[in-house]
């Protein structure tokens, strides 16, 4: 009865090691998430210029492929940055060297989307990297694309408001 006694005690306190166990070992296996690995590549920042107003927040994204070029979840890294004095400094760090293309928008209002007028023209500062301009809509990815390699990478951007051609 002893035995059986010492065995039911010991029952818990043996599972709560092999489990504890079972997760550093589980947590060896799993691959590093998206954004730990990120943290590795190039560090790009993009200096916005233009802005007419310090309120809100600048949201960018870079994209790596025309297929996905400013869809929303396309961006293989995004950046959040206040604005002062009319500019605003994202700072983002790339998957790695490659090509990528950039855009932003200046959430004035942090509504989290650019706002537009009842014909579809943005109302608030938006922009891409190479300061490409758009036609009837977002500029080709090839226009705004940019070379980035391992060094850090540094561009500056005009605000554009409005129809922009």
């Amino acid at each position: 009865m002893q035995h059986r006694l010492f065995y039911l005690r010991l029952t818990p306190i043996l599972f709560a090691a092999m489990l504890v166990a079972a997760m550093l070992v589980g947590a060896a296996i799993v691959p590093m998430a998206p954004q730990a690995r990120a943290q590795s590549g190039p560090q790009l920042t993009f200096v916005i210029t233009g802005l007419r107003t310090n309120t809100g927040t600048v949201r960018g994204g870079i994209y790596s492929s025309a297929a996905v070029w400013t869809e929303v979840g396309g961006q293989v890294a995004v950046c959040t940055s206040r604005v002062a004095g009319g500019t605003s400094r994202c700072t983002l760090t790339a998957p790695g060297p490659g090509r990528y293309a950039f855009a932003f928008y200046h959430d004035a209002d942090d509504d989290h989307q650019l706002n537009r007028d009842m014909v579809g023209i943005p109302q608030e500062g938006y922009g891409f990297s190479n300061n490409a301009h758009p036609g009837m809509g977002a500029p080709s990815f090839e226009s705004a694309a940019f070379d980035v390699a391992a060094a850090p990478y540094t561009s500056r951007i005009a605000a554009l408001y409005g129809w922009s051609m």
